[in-house]
Formats: C-alpha cells, sequence, structure tokens
C-alpha cells in the first residue's frame, strides 16, 4: 500500500472505562479516512496498539513513521514500525506490574 499523503492521527481523549473500546468500523471511518481503501493491516495494527495501549497504562506512545508494506507471494501486508516512543505510566506498575 502505497500512500502519499501524510496522515497525522492523534488520540485527544483516550480510551477508559467511561468509553466503550472503538470498533473496527469505527477507527477506519474515523481515524482512517485519508487512508486508501486497502485498510484492514492498518485496522489490525492499530486495534492491537490501543488494546496493549489501554492494558499496560501507556501515558503515550508515538510511531513515526508507520509503513505498511504490501504483501508477497500471497502472504498478507505486514505493518512496520520505524521509530517508537512510548512513555508507561509509572503509578500502574502495581495493577500491571507482572506483564
Amino acid at each position: 500500500m502505497i500512500c502519499k499523503d501524510v496522515c497525522c492521527c492523534r488520540f485527544i481523549e483516550g480510551p477508559d472505562s467511561r468509553h466503550a473500546f472503538p470498533s473496527r468500523e469505527t477507527i477506519a471511518n474515523t481515524l482512517l479516512t485519508h487512508i486508501p481503501a486497502e485498510k484492514d493491516t492498518l485496522v489490525d495494527f492499530l486495534t492491537h496498539l490501543c488494546s496493549v495501549y489501554i492494558d499496560l497504562h501507556f501515558a503515550y506512545v508515538e510511531i513515526n513513521p508507520l509503513v505498511i508494506l504490501d504483501g508477497v507471494d500471497g502472504k498478507e501486508p505486514q505493518a512496520h514500525y520505524l521509530d517508537i516512543a512510548a512513555r508507561l505510566d509509572q503509578t500502574a506498575e502495581s495493577i500491571c506490574g507482572p506483564k
């Protein structure tokens, strides 16, 4: 998948116990409006990223750039993050420390 436009998605207010986890359709229709039709790999990646973000109580995560490569020889497309910065909420260590 080649996308020549720059896509920047930012969660202003992260999901918490007051909000339902966004569905695949919500992610595709709200965060990925500028991405070409083939979005399944990116939706999968973002769904898993959000799950880990919530489960481990991340305070911040930034991925730049995120690259989606076309599948080769019948394989599925793959997401590759080339640089990532993340910050964990230290006060949540007692909740998710063993993870």
